[in-house]
């Protein structure tokens, strides 16, 4: 590996870590909020386009049924790209 591509490397690490700690932060806010879950999706546009990521916080456990829903009001063509998180 060349100096550039270890610098890069170690720049990419750098960012996860500070994304992770974002991310722990908001769930800590969100769970002294009443959140006891966290949705994560990936919206698909129908239109096309670049997909993009959505969290949201729930105080109760949701059904297959109402995730899907709610990440189809979203405006996604797939229904399946979700990861859903107890806090």
């Amino acid at each position: 590996m060349t100096k550039k591509q270890i610098a890069l490397k170690k720049k990419i690490k750098e960012m996860y870590r500070k994304q992770k700690i974002q991310d722990n932060m908001k769930n800590i806010t969100m769970k002294k909020k009443g959140a006891k879950y966290v949705l994560m999706f990936w919206v698909h546009p129908s239109q096309g386009g670049d997909d993009y990521e959505i969290y949201t916080y729930l105080r109760n456990k949701p059904t297959i049924k109402q995730i899907k829903s709610h990440i189809k009001n979203k405006g996604s063509d797939v229904l399946t790209d979700y990861y859903l998180k107890k806090l």
